[in-house]
């Protein structure tokens, strides 16, 4: 596993200045840390977990309103006094077919769906919490320091520097060059969302 300091490195002799005079250290790192955002969201490869407390008379939760900075997408919820997931197959159509008010509607939370970007609908609601669930979710990447080792599987620590070096290649006007690098990225992080796709579907349901 690289550091950013080895990967900005790396990606300086790639592009043929290892002294970093063309390519500055600095213009180097926010390129492969632009790769690491990228890799993160559309391959949800950090996958994490948090408890959070059911909240009074709640319909629509907002992970990064309850303390869930690196929070970008929901993957499962789990229920811990009931000791399973929540349903996650239906949508707010769903909802207010069950009942037109569904947002009122209070009892023991049985499904999850998107409400939008930022809002998870839960439906019903407590009235009363006095219990927590697991939320399991995709990360954003965090923000990276030359000491820090990016969270990417180790064979596919290349996206970064592949990403970096086509970045900066346009940042120079060498648009060929960097097509090429471009191509090999964009082949290769479908491999590895596939493979995280995948890693995920099958720790949920050892999980359940």
């Amino acid at each position: 596993m690289s550091t950013l300091a080895q990967l900005k490195t790396n990606v300086a002799i790639d592009l043929g200045d290892s002294s970093k005079v063309h390519y500055l250290d600095a213009d180097i790192g926010t390129a492969i840390q632009n790769a690491y955002d990228d890799i993160a969201i559309y391959t949800r490869c950090r996958l994490k977990n948090t408890t959070i407390n059911w909240q009074d008379n709640l319909s629509y939760y907002n992970f990064r309103d309850l303390g869930v900075s690196d929070y970008f997408a929901p993957i499962a919820i789990y229920c811990n006094n009931q000791n399973r997931f929540l349903f996650d197959d239906k949508t707010l159509l769903d909802f207010a077919n069950f009942r037109n008010d569904w947002e009122l509607q209070t009892g023991t939370p049985e499904y999850w769906t998107p409400a939008s970007f930022e809002r998870v609908a839960i439906y019903p609601r407590h009235a009363t919490a006095t219990s927590d669930f697991i939320l399991y979710y995709a990360a954003i990447a965090d923000t990276l320091t030359d000491s820090d080792t990016p969270e990417i599987a180790v064979d596919m620590q290349r996206l970064l520097e592949i990403y970096a070096r086509a970045e900066l290649l346009e940042r120079t006007k060498e648009f060929t060059k960097a097509l090429v690098l471009w191509e090999i990225y964009y082949t290769d992080i479908e491999d590895y969302k596939d493979r995280c796709d995948s890693l995920a579907r099958t720790d949920l349901v050892l999980r359940a």
